[in-house]
């Protein structure tokens, strides 16, 4: 029942309602520290999502491998812990770099949605009971939706497609 419940996960996150994609790394160019106009942030974010979508991936991959072995959740770390170091590493690059101030409030909300996710992914290790892993599933849903709202705000903001 708890791995029953546990793949609400790997469909969430497979399906992209943690609120990234696996957008193409654009490169750019290092600059100083001033707000990039929208052209520069748009790139800048999708830049540093790349990385992110690869390890959303790498997770969705190894949690469907889990899954199938009906191993404990104790086993889950192995996958968990880097998708939510990367989590952590792409709120980390939101939250330090310059953004226009029409857009800044649309970045830190989106990165405090990500912070959200990353706490309940990361939870998912030490889920020991049916009742326990149905209340983590069901906040994991709500806050990996309001996320994906969060991101779809700032994608439009910054002229990039929404998350489907």
């Amino acid at each position: 029942m708890i791995k029953t419940t546990a793949l609400v996960f790997v469909v969430a996150v497979s399906m992209g309602t943690i609120g990234h994609s696996a957008m193409a790394s654009a490169s750019t160019k290092k600059h100083a520290a001033h707000v990039p106009t929208t052209k520069l942030a748009a790139a800048q974010f999708s830049h540093d999502d790349a990385p992110f979508a690869k390890a959303r991936a790498a997770y969705a991959t190894a949690f469907s491998t889990w899954y199938a072995s009906k191993a404990p959740t104790s086993e889950t770390t192995s996958f968990v812990d880097p998708f939510v170091a990367a989590c952590q590493t792409f709120e980390h690059k939101l939250d330090s770099q310059s953004w226009a101030p029409t857009d800044r409030s649309k970045v830190r909300t989106f990165a405090a949605s990500l912070a959200v996710v990353a706490n309940d992914v990361a939870r998912l290790p030490s889920v020991s009971t049916v009742a326990s892993g149905l209340a983590l599933a069901t906040q994991f849903a709500r806050d990996s939706a309001a996320s994906e709202a969060d991101s779809n705000s700032l994608r439009k903001a910054l002229g990039l497609p929404a998350l489907t």
